[in-house]
Order: structure tokens, then C-alpha cells, then sequence
């Protein structure tokens, strides 16, 4: 008889999902945060797979309805929040179309969970294939890597990095054809914001560079994917498994490769696994280039661990330094740049005007001396005519050469001296016309700066004032979107007070939150914007003050601009608008029973939509210094409500 815990621990096979479109074939495996089945989609005859979101450390399964339940009351928040993130991700992938990517086509929620459906691909894994081989021809090797490469740099074009790349997660289809799978670790990133999106942070050991270790990737960073592209190359060429990074760091070092790996593979497999992510290459196209030989990496200074087999070398080429001008340098280090480049296009010009006019000053020097040559030669001769016969008996001819020679070489040091003497002044006279120019220009920048912020700090008062109203007493800001926001929360003194705490679809506060004494946990409802029944916003506040939407939180999340900061003293974000108005929304926490969470950490505010699925669950915003999300919450808990106006 089959165990009750193992059949609750993944769907059966033969299981419907999505009133019979899916059919579970058979269960293929699974990870920290999902299960992954094979499927027939019904209808098409067609083999699927199918990603379920399943936590397994939190998350339970009814052996017979199949419907999962969290565990524990304090772990229902992560759980939910993940749940939003996995159905985000899915989404996201949902619109890449690489032929080396599997492809998402479909997303759904069944069974208090939440699916999405994949290209089901015959073949084996790269590990698979490695672990029953050995290690691979360097051919073979470099063309899955290649692939494999190509669909990467399509992900990093679209701002994500898929933060787990490994020979396991590399499928080899059967037409030998190399597919990127498993985005389950893949955040995507915001360019104005940073990450916007994140899961479960992939760490696999071999494969995982010291800043995925430490968990420090928070912003769009191309050189983490490129260690552990480096790291499968290594794995193919060797049949090794890489050790891991942080014991890289404490002197562990590498098997070396085969002898028979070209240097240029060798080059760009210690470039990828630099410890150091400044010196990796910072695209698949850098990756690729020291692959195919086309680029050396500088070898002016040594690395700090890697050998392969060849002399360590630090990564650095003008295309990096490029790419940190255009995404990190400053305005003040653009400026010292560009008045670099003029101090040295001048110092050119003066070159090339010494270049141009130095066969015209050979020539001359060559006439000068020959006249010089000439003169003395007249002067040399008069003076052996006119002198008394004796003294010309007694002259010897090496004495007057040697005398002609000593003239001549005395002129040619005179005019080589002022050559160089005037070359020297020119090139100060430029230095310093060009430090003049250097300090007019700073102090021209610096007063245009302070100009232009003059102007936009009376901008931005004109602009509050414009925008800003009040009704009921409570004011409001126009942040420039569809809703104008109130600048407090329901019974907050001031932007920065977390205000009064409350149940979904309550008006009144209370001492203690549980679902037992949740007044809508369960109930079917509609949307309760403006239903006075409901809505705290419209009870307390009256007039036209409501809950904001699903949607209208969703716009306040995606067009404005959130910067994490503090105000009085509470932590929050300040919110601004695209037309450059803007609010504070405190990290105000949530109580449930009779506990106060995350003050401070944590901000979470209802909206007035339910979630049409599940009578226990309604939206809401939720944030803290590295992410915001709109997604569903448990009715039960207390949440803070900032309302809006039409």
C-alpha cells in the first residue's frame, strides 16, 4: 500500500487540472519551492510539463482532494508572498520566445495553489549526460556552451538573470540542441529601481559565485550568470564539479584541464570564474570573445586563485570599462573625463604638428649645415693662405678636420637644444591653457547645477501646491495617475503615523486578529470600494474617500518611482509621481492575535478587491526595502489602509 505521506507529497497520477485540460502522466520531481510533473494537454494530444508551486517545508497536501494548506499560522504570510512571486516569474517568462529557452504557455491557480505549463522536452540532462560519459570532447563541449550562451544573452537583454545555471538545468533535446530550463531561481530587474522582482535565491554549490553565496545580488549583474556559465564549461571539460566558491576563497584550488583544451578556452574559463566580479567579463558577448581568441584578457596583473592550466590573469578590456562608464560613473567623473580627452586630442595636435613640419626642419638643418660646412671650410682655407709659410709647413690636416668637426657638432647641439626648448613651452603654454579652460568650465557647471536645481525646487513647490486638496478635512496629493492618494492612513496623525489597524472588509478596530473572529474570512464578496458597510476609508472619512483597487494599487506600484527612506523617524517609501509629486507610506507592519509584526521592516495596506478563487484571501500591498508587491493576503490579519479619491 502506498504511504499516505509520499501520495500527499505530489499530485497523483491521472489527476485533472483545469477541468480536464491537463492530465498528470507521471511525477518527474522536485525542489525547495515546486513540483514538476509530466502532462498530456488532452485536447491537443500533446506532452506538457507542468511547474506546481509547492513549499515543501510549509506547505501540506490533502491526500484526497489534493488541495494544499500552509502548515503553520506563522508561516501563512512567506508562503503567500511566494505565491505571488512564482505566478509573477511565470508571467514573465511567459513572454521570452528563444529557441533555447524552454517556452512558458500557460498560467493558472487550482487546489489552493499555482501552475504554469512548459514544453515537455525529450532528451536527457547535461548532468545526465556528463555523469554517464565523462568528460566531453572540447567540441562538443564549446558547442552546448555556445547554445546555452546565446539563449543567456537573450534573458540579460530582457533584464533578468537566471541565477542558477548548471549541466542539470541544460537539456540536450534530441536533435543535440542545448535548452536553457528550470527560472526558478531568475529575478528580473527594474532599470530605474533596481530588482523588482525575486524568488528563492538558487546557491548551488560549484556553480554559485561568492556574491550569490552572500545573497548580494541586488542589482543587474550579467558577470553572476557568466561565473557559472564558466563553471559548466569546467564541468564538461573535465568531468569535474567545480568546488565550491567560498572554498576557492580559502585556497581550494581546481583540477587543471586536459592538456589538449586550447588556451582560448582555458583564457575564458579562468575569466568566467574569477572571485573577484569586476574582472569577469561583463557580457556573454565579452564571454565569447575570449572564447572564440578574439580578445585576450590583460595579463599586467596577476588573479587570486584560478588555475586551469594557464598563468592567472586579471580580466580588464575597453568594452568593460565602457559599460562601468555608462552605468556607474558619476557626472563629476564624466566631466574629468571629457576634459581629459581634450588635454589629450590638444597634446595630439601638437604631435602631429611636430610630425608634419619635422622633414621640413631636417631639411633646413641639413642647408644650415652645409652652408655652416662651407663657411668654415672658406675661413679655414684664407686663414692656411695668409699665415707665414713655417706655421703652414708645421699644420697638419687631421687637426684642421678634427677642428671642422667640432664646429659643426657645436651648431647641431645649439639648434637641437632650442628645438626642444621651444617643443617643451608650446606643450606647457597648452597645459595651462587648457587647466584655465578646466577650472571655467567646473565653475560654469557647478553654477549651472545649482541654477537648475534652484529652478526645480521651485518647481516641485508650485507643483505641490497645484496638486494638493483636501475634503473632509484629510488631504490629498494628485501623484499624476488615475486616483488622487490621501498624504495619511485612516486615523494616522501625520504621513509618517502607521494609523489604525484592520481586518479585510471591517470598519472597526480590534484588540485581537484571528480568522475565528474575522468577519469576512470565508464569505463570498464583491469588490467593496465605496461600500460604506465595508469600506473603513468611506466609513471614517466620508464624502468621496474610498479603498483603492487591485488596479489602482497596482498603477501606484509600476508608475511611480519608490525610494525606501525615513520620515520623523519611521521608516517608509516616499512615493512620487510622475508628475514628480509625492507621498510617504510608513512601514507600518500587521498585527494578528494580539501581536504587532514588522514595524518598521514591513508596510502592508489593504485594497477593497477580493480574490474571486478563494473567500479567504483579498489583495493587498506589501513591501519592504527590496520589494513591493501587489498580491493576495489572508482577510484575517490587520493591515493599514491608505485611501484614494476620484
Amino acid at each position: 500500500m502506498e504511504d499516505t505521506k509520499e501520495k500527499g507529497a505530489h499530485l497523483p497520477e491521472g489527476t485533472l487540472l483545469q477541468g480536464g485540460k491537463y492530465r498528470i502522466v507521471r511525477f518527474i520531481g522536485s525542489g525547495g519551492f515546486g513540483c514538476t510533473y509530466e502532462a498530456e494537454h488532452t485536447e491537443l494530444k500533446e506532452k506538457v510539463a507542468i511547474k506546481e508551486f509547492f513549499v515543501k517545508d510549509f506547505c501540506n497536501r490533502d491526500g484526497e482532494t489534493s488541495r494544499i494548506t500552509v502548515g503553520t499560522e506563522s508561516k501563512r504570510p512567506l508562503v503567500a508572498k511566494l505565491l505571488m512571486k512564482f505566478k509573477d516569474e511565470a508571467r514573465s517568462l511567459y513572454r521570452l520566445r528563444h529557441p533555447g529557452i524552454v517556452r512558458v504557455s500557460d498560467v493558472f491557480e487550482e487546489n489552493g495553489t499555482a501552475y504554469y505549463v512548459m514544453d515537455y522536452i525529450e532528451g536527457h540532462s547535461l548532468q545526465d549526460i556528463v555523469k554517464a560519459e565523462g568528460r566531453l570532447t572540447e567540441e562538443r563541449s564549446l558547442k552546448y556552451i555556445r547554445e546555452v550562451s546565446e539563449a543567456l544573452s537573450y534573458v540579460h537583454s530582457h533584464n533578468r538573470l537566471h541565477l542558477d545555471i548548471k549541466p542539470g538545468n541544460i537539456m540536450i533535446d534530441g536533435n543535440d540542441n542545448a535548452i536553457l530550463i528550470d527560472f526558478g531561481a531568475s529575478k528580473q530587474y527594474d532599470e530605474a529601481s533596481g530588482e523588482n522582482t525575486s524568488t528563492l535565491m538558487g546557491r548551488t554549490p560549484g556553480y554559485a559565485p561568492p556574491e550569490q553565496m552572500s545573497n548580494k545580488v541586488g542589482k543587474f549583474l550579467p558577470a553572476t550568470d557568466i561565473y557559472a556559465l564558466g563553471a559548466t564549461l569546467y564541468k564538461c571539460l573535465s568531468g569535474e564539479t567545480p568546488p565550491d566558491s567560498t572554498d576557492l576563497i580559502s585556497g581550494e584550488e581546481l583540477v587543471p584541464l586536459p592538456s589538449t583544451v586550447h588556451d582560448s578556452t582555458r583564457r575564458a574559463v579562468s575569466a568566467a570564474m574569477e572571485l573577484n566580479k569586476g574582472r569577469r567579463p561583463q557580457s556573454v558577448k565579452e564571454f565569447l570573445a575570449i572564447l572564440d581568441g578574439s580578445f585576450e584578457p590583460d595579463r599586467s596583473e596577476e588573479s587570486t586563485f584560478l588555475d586551469t592550466g594557464i598563468k592567472k590573469t586579471k580580466f580588464r578590456n575597453e568594452h568593460h570599462n565602457a559599460a562601468c562608464m555608462s552605468h556607474g560613473m558619476g557626472k563629476e567623473n564624466l566631466e574629468e573625463k571629457s576634459l581629459v580627452n581634450v588635454k589629450e586630442k590638444a597634446a595630439e595636435k601638437i604631435l602631429e604638428s611636430e610630425s608634419e613640419s619635422q622633414s621640413s626642419r631636417k631639411s633646413r638643418f641639413l642647408r644650415f649645415g652645409l652652408v655652416t660646412l662651407c663657411v668654415v671650410a672658406g675661413v679655414l682655407i684664407g686663414f692656411l693662405l695668409l699665415r707665414p709659410v713655417s706655421e703652414q709647413d708645421n699644420a697638419s690636416p687631421e687637426v684642421a678636420l678634427d677642428s671642422l668637426k667640432a664646429e659643426k657638432a657645436k651648431a647641431d647641439s645649439i639648434k637641437r637644444r632650442e628645438f626642444f626648448m621651444h617643443k617643451r613651452d608650446s606643450i606647457r603654454a597648452v597645459e595651462a591653457e587648457l587647466r584655465s579652460r578646466e577650472a571655467t568650465a567646473r565653475k560654469s557647471a557647478a553654477a549651472s547645477e545649482a541654477a537648475m536645481k534652484r529652478m526645480q525646487d521651485s518647481l516641485d513647490r508650485l507643483n505641490a501646491e497645484r496638486y494638493r486638496g483636501e475634503e473632509n478635512g484629510h488631504e490629498w496629493i494628485d501623484l499624476g495617475l488615475s486616483v488622487k492618494w490621501a498624504t495619511c492612513n485612516v486615523e494616522a496623525t501625520s504621513p509618517s503615523d502607521y494609523g489604525q489597524y484592520y481586518a479585510w472588509g471591517e470598519i472597526l478596530e480590534k484588540s485581537e486578529y484571528t480568522e475565528a473572529n474575522s468577519q469576512t474570512y470565508g464569505v463570498q464578496m464583491k469588490n467593496i470600494s465605496g461600500d460604506i458597510r465595508y469600506d473603513v476609508a468611506r466609513s471614517r472619512w466620508g464624502g468621496s474617500w474610498r479603498m483603492p483597487t487591485q488596479a489602482e494599487m497596482e498603477e501606484l506600484v509600476a508608475k511611480c518611482r519608490w525610494k525606501w527612506t525615513s520620515l520623523d523617524g519611521h521608516n517608509g517609501y516616499s512615493v512620487t509621481g510622475p508628475n514628480r509629486t509625492s507621498i510617504f507610506l510608513p512601514a507600518s507592519g500587521s498585527r494578528y492575535e494580539t501581536d504587532l509584526d514588522h514595524a518598521g521592516m514591513n508596510g502592508n495596506y489593504w485594497t477593497s478587491s477580493p480574490n474571486g478563487s478563494f473567500a479567504g484571501n483579498s489583495s493587498s500591498l506589501n513591501f519592504n526595502a527590496d520589494s513591493r508587491d501587489v498580491c493576495w493576503h489572508y482577510r484575517d490579519y490587520g493591515f493599514t489602509v491608505r485611501p484614494v479619491k476620484d
